[in-house]
């Protein structure tokens, strides 16, 4: 009497192994690939979910393994992504297809060699276009070449030219005003050639070179911005420094307390008058009493 529910099961079984998709050595079989969400492919390498869309999202098919992409062609093949080509027969030298430009930055060239930041972009498609690697530059004849190769090649307004820069060092700016490298950098960055700020001048928003101290630092109440933050100088917790000619070797700018105030380093703050129970470790200093005892 089980005969036919057995049978009926294996069947079943039989019906879906002939139907599901046979995938290649670079595909993954899935049972929950989406119909509302095509394949990445090198003519569209960030699909987006059909917000229209009322198939069912649950399919299966076959996908690319990670790494691999469909070529677009006829017969959509999964080819490795390095090996997706740009239009117009591919890329020239010193170029690299990127699958995905949104058009919102200007490529830097001899004329322009660090363009302005772009802002503003609400571009939601992206296209394939060659740019220029890392390092190279257009030139008027829209070769990718280096900023020392462009015809009078010349830094803007306080740049001056960095021939061993890295893709690894990021641009001093405002916010970012002291040297740092990239969290995600390579072992072995490439070198190449760019226009920095000279000494003392970080990249505002508009990409210009400011002097850092003047244009950028903001010092709170009570506080004088300086090109060398005077580490020696009494707080109100701690009384100055006898030998400080180290600290003042190794400066950096910031903010320091206007005259006739002391940093509290509980509050944070420059204050006229130190909190009372720290005045008993600071020495008596002639035209500021109440920094030393003699306030109490």
């Amino acid at each position: 009497m089980f005969a036919p529910f057995y049978l009926g099961l294996f069947a079943l079984f039989v019906s879906q192994i002939e139907t599901a998709p046979s995938c290649s050595n670079v595909e993954i079989f899935t049972t929950i690939g989406s119909t509302c969400t095509p394949e990445r492919s090198c003519n569209n390498p960030h699909p987006e979910t059909d917000p229209d869309c009322t198939e069912q999202n649950n399919r299966e098919m076959c996908k690319c393994i990670a790494g691999y992409i469909r070529d677009g062609t006829v017969d959509n093949k999964c080819i490795p992504e390095s090996e997706c080509v740009c239009p117009n027969g591919g890329c020239g030298e010193n170029e690299f297809c990127n699958l995905c430009d949104m058009g919102c930055e200007d490529e830097p060239t001899c004329e322009r060699p660090l363009p302005p930041p772009f802002t503003g972009c609400k571009r939601n498609t992206c296209d394939q276009k060659c740019q220029c690697e890392p390092g190279y530059i257009r030139d008027s004849d829209y070769n990718c070449v280096l900023l020392s190769e462009c015809p009078n090649a010349v830094c803007g307004e306080n740049e001056i030219l960095n021939t061993e820069a890295t893709s690894c060092d990021i641009l001093q700016t405002c916010e970012t005003p002291t040297f740092q490298k990239a969290a995600s950098c390579r072992a072995s960055p490439k070198e190449f050639e760019r226009c920095d700020c000279i000494p003392g001048y970080v990249r505002n928003k508009d990409g210009k070179c400011v002097p850092y101290v003047e244009e950028c630092l903001k010092c709170g109440v009570n506080e004088v911005a300086t090109h060398c933050v005077n580490c020696c100088l009494a707080t109100c917790q701690h009384p100055p420094e006898p030998d400080c000619e180290d600290c003042i070797e190794e400066c950096e700018p910031g903010c320091d307390c206007a005259e006739g105030f002391t940093r509290d380093e509980i509050s944070h703050t420059c204050v006229a008058v130190c909190p009372p129970k720290w005045l008993p470790h600071l020495p008596e200093i002639p035209g500021h009493p109440h920094l030393g005892l003699g306030f109490l």
